[in-house]
């Protein structure tokens, strides 16, 4: 009798390590929404992830490529993120506006973008013993936008165009595989005066991540397709003067707020039968004193099952000029679901205008 009950436990522990062992080796193609789907900036994370409307950084290249008109020159940013402890971003790009007049109160912009993201992914094999086990992938992909648009006196117009090609090596597997997403967006902004004061509104919309799967040697893996619009509002105060930077406003509150939609290529059971996730929303303020000091805050609700649903902020310094401004920024989620671990940004950001 114990040999049976022997025996038998042995054929079913083996059956267990088959069966792991197996599942672990099988080729595998990572999410790809962390790096498709999640909105890089670090301004734009302490304001509730949004930026479909607000083209004031390069990194809403991202968010909306049509936002790249609403820059002044030419802007480099280099930032970090951190999930986790587990998933790392390095991001870094710039944008670049050109103006050419075609009027006597008509400009016309043709702006330029490039943005280079890697994502590195920390995890286990459990096919390997400790401390052998830890293997790291590497995504990286470049966002190459192009914008053109007409600006008037009070108005601003524009549409833009990305194109991200993805090249990717899975270490854990040894695969490579490629994938080519698109991004298209517009955008529309005006600025009325009030009193000595001035509101810039604007609104924009995107779709991204439209394009192919990711293939790899023997599996496929889903991009989601996003769609944004959304509304920016910022209010200027009067102009004041300082001794480094002369016409400045004394005070810029800036209110952003937009609506996310994601859809699969095809259809994704989420528990409660095949359908696609729930919109996600984004609130966000940030106030900025004399141009030097930048404080935000924000709500997101990424709409995906309530992976993200949290108030997020954020701070900043910067120093400049009519034609320099040199900024760094920290960004903040405190935690993703209640009690779930943080995510953490920094960034640099340079900019010439001219």
């Amino acid at each position: 009798m114990f040999r049976r009950q022997l025996i038998l436990f042995a054929l079913l522990t083996a059956c267990v390590c088959s069966s792991a062992f197996g599942q672990a080796s099988l080729p595998k193609v990572p999410d790809l929404e962390g790096l498709l789907a999640k909105p890089f900036g670090t301004r734009n994370l302490g304001m509730g992830w949004g930026g479909v409307a607000d083209g004031t950084v390069a990194a809403t290249i991202y968010y909306n490529p049509a936002n790249m008109l609403a820059l002044g020159g030419f802007e480099f940013s280099a930032e970090t993120q951190n999930w986790f402890d587990e998933l790392d971003f390095f991001n870094a790009g710039g944008a670049s506006r050109f103006r050419f007049a075609v009027g006597q109160s008509t400009d016309m912009y043709i702006s330029t973008g490039l943005w280079y993201a890697d994502q590195v992914d920390t995890h286990q094999d459990s096919s390997k013993p400790p401390p052998d086990n830890n293997v790291e992938t590497s995504d990286r992909y470049l966002n190459l936008a192009l914008a053109l648009g007409l600006g008037t006196k009070r108005f601003d117009f524009g549409i833009g165009g990305a194109v991200k090609p993805v090249w990717l090596k899975f270490g854990s597997f040894d695969q490579k595989t490629t994938v080519v997403a698109y991004d298209v967006g517009a955008y529309i902004g005006g600025t009325f005066d009030i009193g000595y004061s001035s509101l810039t509104t604007s609104v924009g919309a995107s779709i991204l991540n439209a394009g192919n799967d990711a293939k790899a040697d023997s599996v496929t893996s889903e991009l989601p397709t996003e769609a944004r619009v959304g509304v920016s509002l910022v209010f200027r105060t009067e102009k004041t003067f300082t001794r480094g930077q002369s016409g400045i406003s004394m005070l810029e509150v800036y209110l952003n707020a937009e609506i996310v939609g994601r859809a699969m290529q095809r259809e994704t059971n989420l528990g409660s039968g095949p359908e696609n996730p729930p919109l996600g929303s984004s609130i966000g303020i940030e106030a900025r004193l004399i141009n030097t000091f930048n404080f935000r805050m924000g709500w997101l609700d990424d709409g995906v099952g309530g992976k993200v649903r949290s108030e997020t902020w954020g701070i900043g310094i910067q120093f400049g000029s009519p034609k320099f401004r040199l900024a760094a920024d920290l960004g903040h989620i405190p935690e993703i679901n209640q009690g779930g671990p943080s995510v953490t940004a920094t960034a640099l950001t340079i900019a010439w205008y001219f």
